[in-house]
């Protein structure tokens, strides 16, 4: 049995005007309890985008540098 997955990453996305940004990611699943995952898009090593979103115990959370930390809970 799985109880645990974990996927790390590289990519190339072009969000804006075909500009290749690389990207670092990783998510984590725990069976039946948890789930997150985090990007990193970079500009020649600089970030300049990073999400980190998930579900822990009932509760959901978004974060980004441009807003607050949000979390809503499951009922």
């Amino acid at each position: 049995m799985i109880d645990t997955v974990v996927i790390t990453g590289r990519a190339i996305i072009r969000p804006v005007m075909n500009i290749p940004l690389l990207e670092r990611f990783i998510w984590v699943h725990n069976t039946g309890k948890d789930y997150r995952h985090y990007f990193e898009a970079t500009f020649f090593g600089l970030p300049l985008m990073k999400v980190d979103e998930g579900i822990l115990g009932r509760k959901s959370f978004f974060e980004i540098p441009a807003t607050q930390k949000k979390s809503f809970e499951f009922r």
